[in-house]
């Protein structure tokens, strides 16, 4: 999982918008985008990942494409964390609030905020 890939980004099934602020203080509006997964005939399937301005793109591999979906989740979640302990901060969009990365991937905190 996570290995660096120069591949094309398949047609995109999800997406996040979110405001980055680098750790030089650079503030910019980006995406979190997963990619539709794709079974290879030998290695089982993909989903990609791209965060523009955040990471190089990547991919999660899992024995269904439900599976790669899931890992690709638990990717994105993972880099962004790693990106919060070295001083990077995000940013809801819509209201400029300080994001938590838990909050982005949980489905409990979107259903208690929607209500």
């Amino acid at each position: 999982m996570g290995v660096l890939f120069k591949r094309k980004m398949n047609k995109i099934v999800a997406k996040r918008m979110l405001i980055a602020q680098s750790p030089n203080g650079e503030v910019f509006t980006t995406a979190v985008e997963f990619s539709m997964p794709y079974e290879t005939e030998k290695l089982g399937w993909f989903c990609n990942l791209r965060m523009e301005a955040i990471q190089e793109p990547q991919y999660a591999a899992g024995t269904d494409s439900l599976q790669a979906l899931m890992l690709t989740f638990s990717l994105a979640e993972a880099t962004l964390l790693g990106c919060s302990k070295k001083g990077w901060q995000f940013f809801w969009p819509d209201t400029n609030e300080p994001m938590e990365i838990e909050e982005m991937f949980s489905l409990e905190s979107f259903v208690s905020t929607k209500k």
